[in-house]
């Protein structure tokens, strides 16, 4: 909500025309967006990497760093690919 979908979907208001194909550009915390389906969509997905991931290192790994990984790939990697794969701005 507050980085994540900015880094996939995100385009600078002001300046709509210099996109990025690495990362969006705007959109922080779905300021001035009406794409609540498409975020509760991606919410989905990034969710379910998390719980994927969770089933592999089960009693492999202590919860605090796993809550760490956890956040690190729902909130910056995710994001960064979906935006690579799926924003016509990416690659």
């Amino acid at each position: 909500w507050a980085i994540g979908y900015a880094l996939a979907y995100g385009v600078d208001p002001s300046d709509p025309d210099n996109v990025n194909p690495w990362y969006g550009t705007g959109n922080w915390f779905l300021h001035e967006s009406h794409d609540a389906a498409n975020w509760f969509f991606q919410l989905s997905f990034a969710a379910t990497a998390a719980t994927i991931d969770s089933g592999a290192v089960a009693e492999r790994m202590q919860f605090v760093p796993y809550i760490i990984y956890s956040g690190l790939l729902t909130s910056v990697f995710y994001p960064l690919v979906c935006h690579w794969c799926w924003d016509s701005n990416g690659f």
